[in-house]
């Protein structure tokens, strides 16, 4: 698996459940002055955990209380044949695979990845749309098609890294992205 598309729901995990680690909640120190007896507060900015800087293509992160916010335009760093004929990334479809109707749309999602303390002992069911999103930008879906039937009839109809777009345009993967050319990113 090429390491620049590892999902960042285990990222997450993994910077913020390290043993020592702390929330990412910006810190508040107050200092007091002896002159004029008037006290100074200032608030200094957190720093995002170690890890996230590895994102690129199109995505921004800040620390908002316990959470990393993550917003994306969702548009991968790789070629695809749902770029359409005419992109700069568009490659022509591999043997055997079935495309579906949908272009490679510009989007907006906001992701909010909560600290270890948020986690729950025992998860759901995950929602249909996004659930996490990969180190290029691009969205993770839970593992069923529309209607929350298998993905069997839906394989067919990802791209070389295992992506395709659903009908609002918005490229997703549905699990591990994989190929056997290395992604690049595009920054």
């Amino acid at each position: 698996m090429p390491r620049s598309i590892v999902p960042i729901f285990a990222l997450a995990t993994t910077l913020a459940c390290a043993s020592g680690s702390s929330s990412p909640t910006a810190a508040t120190t107050t200092t007091g002055t002896n002159t004029g007896g008037t006290t100074t507060t200032t608030s200094s900015t957190p720093s995002l955990p170690a890890g996230y800087e590895k994102f690129t293509s199109g995505t921004s992160l800040q620390i908002s209380g316990n959470f990393v916010v993550v917003s994306t335009t969702d548009i991968p760093n790789h070629k695809s044949p749902y770029f359409g004929i005419g992109n700069a990334n568009y490659v022509a479809p591999t043997a055997g695979i079935v495309l579906n109707p949908n272009k490679i749309a510009a989007q907006s999602y906001v992701l909010r990845i909560s600290d270890c303390a948020g986690r729950r002992r025992d998860p759901g069911d995950t929602p249909l749309d996004a659930i996490g999103v990969a180190l290029n930008g691009v969205v993770f879906f839970n593992q069923y098609a529309a209607g929350r039937t298998p993905l069997t009839t839906e394989v067919v109809s990802f791209d070389q890294y295992n992506g395709h777009p659903a009908m609002q345009n918005n490229y997703h993967y549905h699990f591990e992205p994989s190929s056997s050319r290395r992604v690049r990113s595009r920054r």
